[in-house]
């Protein structure tokens, strides 16, 4: 994608573009708001950075490139065992940048928009109600009752039949196989974008079903 601003020229546009800092960024799948942080720094005369998701950290970038006021990049998002090839291609304008994200899964391509915003250093002593996470003990339910309220999440028609997965030590495990492609699970705070007060709350819990095009566009990116 190539996206003209003004009127600078190409090399213009490249000189000014500015990609060092820390970034806020926002993406949606499904219906769901999601949130990364990403971080670019200069290491010589080469960018470098890293991404961290929620539940996944500092993970580098690879083809780090600036041409003609693009910045593009790949990253892996791991889930499960799995890994995802991402590639990046972002139009930075000041403080503020739009593009676009693809993965594969499951042999289809897959694409989505993310916006991002340089953001500032919190202020010290700034207060969230949750500053940390729990130990993991308290993020954890019984197993039947996980299952109960997994399955509350659709109706019964749909529910008896789906796959449920509950949470682990080693993340969402299978606890009940499924024929109709539905899986219901529970998720937890940390499915909440990363500055929200509540991310880390091992209170919260929010029973959902996914569909089968669902499952494989959107599961691997939330668990």
């Amino acid at each position: 994608m190539v996206l003209v601003v003004g009127i600078c020229t190409t090399a213009c546009a490249a000189d000014t573009v500015a990609p060092v800092g820390t970034w806020k960024c926002e993406y949606k799948i499904g219906d769901q708001n999601r949130t990364l942080e990403l971080t670019i720094k200069k290491d010589g005369d080469k960018l470098a950075g890293a991404m961290s998701w929620p539940d996944q950290k500092d993970e580098e970038l690879k083809d780090l490139k600036l041409k003609d006021g693009e910045l593009t990049f790949s990253a892996v998002r791991k889930f499960m065992g799995n890994e995802f090839p991402l590639d990046f291609s972002l139009t930075i304008d000041g403080d503020k940048f739009k593009g676009k994200a693809a993965s594969e899964f499951g042999g289809q391509k897959q694409e989505y928009d993310i916006e991002g915003k340089r953001s500032e250093a919190r202020a010290q002593g700034a207060q969230t109600l949750y500053a940390g996470m729990a130990p993991l003990e308290q993020y954890l339910m019984s197993g039947q009752d996980e299952i109960a309220l997994a399955r509350s999440a659709a109706p019964e028609s749909i529910a008896r039949d789906a796959e449920v997965r509950v949470l682990g030590r080693n993340g969402y495990e299978l606890a009940a196989p499924g024929r109709n492609g539905f899986v219901c699970l529970v998720e937890r705070s940390w499915t909440a974008p990363i500055d929200d007060p509540d991310f880390g709350n091992p209170k919260l819990r929010a029973p959902i079903c996914f569909n089968a095009p669902a499952v494989r566009s959107y599961l691997p990116r939330t668990i």
